[in-house]
């Protein structure tokens, strides 16, 4: 069923509340955020596999990003995690949230989108009519006339008849879809402002504002069967998805009631905040989100225990939500700021707005969850957002023990380290074809690609080497020995020089690519793990995953400037080339958000258990996280530091570039 109910508090309903009250005493670059001076180079990162000890495994991760067509929070083309564990490689098809222009009703307040259906119904508070909308082609279809003050609707699960509460009207009046025919409103109390239905779609359950009760409907009978009473002004209601309870929010007495309806009675009721106003139930059925519109929040509660958790702060006056069909998400509209905000349901955690007017109130997925209907009261208009999603295609399966990655520069193809094969190769991001694959060194473990794509340095852990790859004629080149257990690489801007991380002797080598010879080491501190460039390329960032540190080699003079201590077991570094700020992954679970001036850790993110591998889109809006431990790729938007949107992507994801194409 795809419904929403009226969940705002616009003008007319706050007279008519305080009315009552009178009247009833009632959401590296990769590990290598190059900011450098010409075409910028790929580079690599080792990822953190097992406990975060000396003795772990230390795997290169190579991460860049060439040719990425930026959108507002950089999320538009393919997102490639690289499975180490599942051996796959998944690409995930990304866009980016933004609201279309509006098409004007009058007075929406509530919205409802059939299932599997691009119509959305809105129902017009102050004209009293229910207004179909095409939201392919954005046009209002005629208007149809229904009771006093509509205030809520929902839909059939067969999507053939819409159910509206008619608040001035006292009634809730039925909606034929397929021929725009009004059936007669059935009395169901004197100022019903919510309606849901039960799974099935046989009862209607209305909440009855003014006469503080719930009245359930029979629907092929249109009787209504038994009444129960709840909290003050109960104002939303959502069932849960077993069909065996119901959650009322009662907005003038700050609490929730729970209404069995298999027995009909009500349970004691749950203190929530100020103003409950909206109420969604995630689709386990484990939790509910209520809006508070007084405190500005939305409150999770477990349904089980009807423990109340902490309070997320959404904006000035929160009033609807609803959670996506797959759980990940809930969008929550907030009247007075003019906004959608999405909140992760994973972190709890809520992302940016998406402004969609002046009032926005109800609101309803389209069908796929891919965008939202939203009614804006004061604009006047029903808005169609287009919600920023991640969508997991189906997965390239790569014998061999896939393990680091690198993109050419002009993005059209992936080369894959194979660890247990000794092996790199490339896939076609446009296709998802696997070609030929070229034997390396022992245990590849990371890899970069020069600017002008012609040549990979890859880097053999148990050979302490790296191989120098002509990538026309697919022959190793050279071969040159560096330090012990070497993981990471990176390539400078001009393509003369690469550094490679040594996490058994902790050090890193330059390797001069000319001549090709490789230099002296640079001490760091105990398993240095993945790089980053910073300040226009003079600065390469090294995260030390056992030494607990972040490091800063001097490009040009080939030493190290600075360390900053104390960071737990950083496991991949990314920085945006505009920005003061640097994005490391840690094994605690977090991002931590290291400020370049001070050279310390600012603030952190939540980011998942195992976070090991970070790219930045090239505007340094929004990153993506490779997340071990849940097996997903996550979208961190860099200005607010919070998860927007994740997806799946396979066993143990331990890296994650970007490209422009990839498989349809």
């Amino acid at each position: 069923m795809k419904a929403s109910s009226r969940h705002s508090r616009i003008p007319d309903r706050q007279r008519r509340h305080a009315l009552a009250r009178t009247a009833a005493a009632v959401i590296a670059c990769g590990g290598v955020g190059l900011a450098l001076i010409g075409p910028p180079a790929a580079s690599a990162s080792t990822k953190a596999s097992g406990a975060a000890s000396p003795a772990a495994s230390q795997r290169g991760i190579q991460r860049f990003l060439y040719g990425y067509a930026e959108q507002p929070l950089g999320v538009s083309g393919f997102a490639w995690a690289v499975n180490h564990t599942a051996s796959t490689v998944t690409p995930i098809a990304l866009s980016t949230a933004a609201a279309a222009a509006g098409v004007r009703t009058t007075g929406p307040v509530a919205v409802a989108v059939p299932p599997g259906s691009d119509i959305a119904y809105t129902a017009n508070y102050t004209a009293g009519t229910v207004t179909p909308v095409n939201l392919s082609t954005l046009t209002a279809g005629k208007a149809i006339k229904v009771g006093s003050e509509p205030d809520a609707i929902a839909i059939s699960p067969n999507g053939s008849t819409a159910y509206v509460a008619d608040y001035g009207s006292g009634a809730m009046t039925p909606i034929d879809l397929a021929t725009g025919a009004v059936e007669p409103g059935l009395a169901v109390g004197s100022g019903p402002a919510a309606i849901a239905l039960s799974p099935n779609g046989a009862i209607a359950y209305i909440a009855d504002l003014l006469g503080d009760k719930v009245v359930a409907v029979d629907l092929v009978t249109d009787k209504v069967l038994y009444q129960t009473t709840v909290g003050s002004k109960p104002d939303s209601i959502a069932v849960a998805p077993n069909g065996d309870m119901a959650y009322v929010t009662n907005f003038g007495s700050t609490t929730v009631t729970p209404v069995n309806l298999v027995t009909h009675a009500a349970s004691a009721t749950i203190n929530v905040g100020s103003e409950p106003d909206g109420i969604a139930i995630t689709p386990n059925g484990v939790t509910a989100l209520v809006v508070d519109y007084g405190s500005g929040t939305v409150v999770p509660v477990t349904l089980a225990t009807g423990k109340v958790g902490t309070a997320i702060a959404t904006g000035a006056n929160p009033t609807g939500v609803v959670v996506a069909a797959n759980g990940a998400m809930a969008y929550i509209t907030d009247y007075h700021a003019g906004v959608v905000v999405p909140l992760s349901i994973q972190t709890l955690t809520v992302s940016h707005g998406i402004t969609v007017g002046g009032g926005p109130a109800g609101l309803a997925f389209t069908a796929g969850d891919q965008s939202l209907a939203v009614a804006d009261y004061s604009g006047g208009e029903i808005a169609h957002v287009e919600l920023g999603v991640v969508v997991s295609r189906t997965s390239i399966h790569i014998t061999g023990d896939p393990d680091a990655v690198a993109v050419t520069p002009n993005g059209d193809t992936l080369w894959v380290t194979l660890t247990a094969s000794n092996q790199i190769v490339p896939i076609t991001a446009a296709t998802g074809a696997v070609g030929h694959a070229i034997t390396v060194g022992s245990d590849p473990d990371g890899i970069a690609i020069n600017p002008a794509g012609t040549e990979a340095v890859v880097a053999n852990r148990v050979s302490g080497t790296v191989s120098l790859v002509d990538l026309v004629t697919g022959k190793v080149t050279s071969t040159l020995k560096v330090g012990t257990e070497p993981g990471a690489v990176a390539i400078v801007a001009n393509g003369t020089m690469a550094f490679v991380a040594n996490a058994g002797s902790s050090n890193v080598t330059p390797v001069n690519l000319s001549t090709p010879k490789a230099d002296l080491p640079i001490s760091v501190p105990a398993g240095p793990d993945a790089f980053a460039f910073a300040g226009s390329g003079s600065l390469l960032l090294v995260a030390c995953r056992t030494g607990n540190a972040v490091s800063a080699i001097s490009v040009p003079h080939l030493h190290r400037t600075r360390t900053a201590t104390g960071i737990s077991s950083p496991t991949g570094i990314a920085f945006a080339g505009d920005s003061s700020e640097a994005y490391v992954t840690t094994f605690t679970g977090a991002v931590d958000i290291f400020d370049m001036r001070t050279f310390t850790v600012s603030s952190s993110s939540g980011a998942g258990s195992d976070p090991l591998d970070i790219v930045v889109a090239g505007s340094g809006l929004a990153a993506f996280v490779a997340d071990s431990g849940t097996g997903t790729v996550a979208e961190l938007d860099l200005t607010a530091h919070k998860i927007d949107l994740s997806a799946t992507a396979g066993t143990g994801t331990d890296a994650v570039v970007l490209t422009n194409a990839g498989p349809t």
